[in-house]
């Protein structure tokens, strides 16, 4: 096995992909929370603050990048619910 490919760089790279699908889910609760005329406030909430957290989980690990921090964005949606 090569340096490049020592299972260093695969961990590496089943990290990122694993960071990659934390934030997917992240966009799917954030789907789900703002479906208004489909779900009722309760549900949307636990959505957007579930979504919030994987978001939040990522960052502390230092995992999140620039352009997936939606944290402000999950923060103003549950601020803007009843």
């Amino acid at each position: 096995m090569s340096p490049a490919s020592g299972p260093g760089k695969w961990r590496e790279k089943i990290d990122q992909s694993l960071a990659a699908s934390a934030a997917c889910v992240a966009v799917s609760c954030w789907k789900m929370g703002s479906l208004d005329a489909l779900l009722p406030i309760p549900d949307r909430r636990e959505f957007l603050q579930r979504g919030r957290q994987r978001l939040l989980k990522l960052k502390d690990a230092g995992r999140l990048q620039a352009n997936q921090d939606w944290i402000g964005a999950f923060d103003q949606a549950l601020a803007d619910l009843p």
